[in-house]
């Protein structure tokens, strides 16, 4: 079902080549950027493998998108039937790769608990959502056989179920993390800053929801081009809490680097890692791996946030610059400070 409306102006090739080279080169220099700062500072995990994914898929969307050629003398039937299912998998792949890196960051953030639990289940639902959407498009996608102009038209109840899907998990990926770093207690400017980055997924659901119209509206064109923007702005999303927290750190302490030793006091205790926070305090990181639990970790998104980690014996929350003295920890023994409930 297409809903009926006259049909807008179909944009020129120039003018949609230029916007899509913009903003794919932004989307794929970020994606690389964030892979490659990670590595080097051997940070890398799950989320960043989403990344990974997330980036791989949009270079062979954009790949098959520009491959369709657009005369109908130089078209084959049989290769752009092909181009156009490998762009509608690789869209759907990125868009949710891009999804799944956001979910997983979060995990990674959570300290152990419920809530942390709960984001490992939602994204396995995201990995489900894109399964399920994926296999639903090529089943029911229409390809009319033989004829040019083949284009891959979706019934209107699966654009409303993706678009439900794609704003269902925006919601999740929007609210927890905001309440996560309100529970964090982090000083002021840390909070403004990391709650603005997670409400920038506010603009990949306005994304979703733009190209969703223009596929009810039966606008190919427009629909094709607000694919491309909307796996744009994903991957730009899910990047950028690494990139602007790395760019923060840099402007205003460009001097300062974390740099990670061995611990040798207590196998208990994963590693200490030095280093500097963005007051310029120096301070001690410590991971504690007692019974499979860790710390919330904020030191992973390439900045020197001050970290409020978790006490497997306690079951509180410990300020790095105001750690508990206990002489059970020798590495703890050294530092004083308080404790801060959740």
């Amino acid at each position: 079902m297409i809903l009926e409306t006259r049909k807008l102006t179909k944009p020129s090739e120039e003018d949609a080549l230029a916007i899509l080279i913009i903003c794919h080169t932004f989307a794929m220099l970020s994606a690389s950027f964030r892979l490659a700062y990670r590595y080097h500072i051997r940070r890398l995990w799950w989320d960043d493998f989403w990344a990974f994914v997330a980036l791989g898929s949009e270079v062979i969307s954009v790949a098959t998108y520009f491959s369709i050629p657009t005369s109908p003398d130089a078209r084959s039937i049989g290769v752009e039937q092909a181009g156009r299912y490998l762009d509608l998998f690789f869209y759907t792949t990125a868009v949710w790769a891009a999804r799944l890196t956001v979910s997983v960051t979060i995990v990674r953030l959570l300290p152990p608990g419920p809530l942390r639990r709960g984001s490992v289940w939602v994204s396995g639902l995201f990995a489900f959502f894109w399964f399920a959407m994926v296999l639903q498009k090529m089943i029911l996608c229409e390809i009319k056989l033989g004829k040019h102009d083949v284009q891959c038209i979706l019934p209107f109840e699966t654009a409303v179920v993706e678009l439900c899907t794609c704003i269902l998990g925006d919601i999740w990926l929007i609210s927890v993390p905001v309440y996560m770093v309100y529970k964090m207690k982090l000083r002021r400017e840390y909070h403004s800053l990391i709650m603005s980055l997670f409400m920038c997924g506010i603009f990949t659901t306005l994304g979703s929801v733009v190209h969703k119209v223009f596929l009810l509206l039966g606008e190919i064109a427009w629909s094709a081009i607000t694919a491309q923007i909307e796996v744009a702005i994903s991957i730009v999303v899910s990047n950028m809490l690494v990139l602007v927290t790395y760019l923060y750190r840099r402007f205003h302490h460009p001097s300062e680097d974390s740099q990670t030793v061995p611990s040798d006091h207590d196998n208990r205790f994963s590693r200490v890692e030095t280093g500097r926070s963005i007051a310029g305090t120096r301070h001690l990181v410590t991971y504690f791996s007692n019974h499979g639990r860790r710390g919330t970790e904020m030191l992973h998104l390439g900045s020197s946030f001050d970290t409020v980690q978790y006490h497997p014996n306690t079951d509180h929350y410990i300020d790095p610059r105001h750690p508990v003295s206990s002489p059970a920890n020798p590495v703890a023994a050294h530092l004083k400070g308080r404790v801060l409930t959740t």
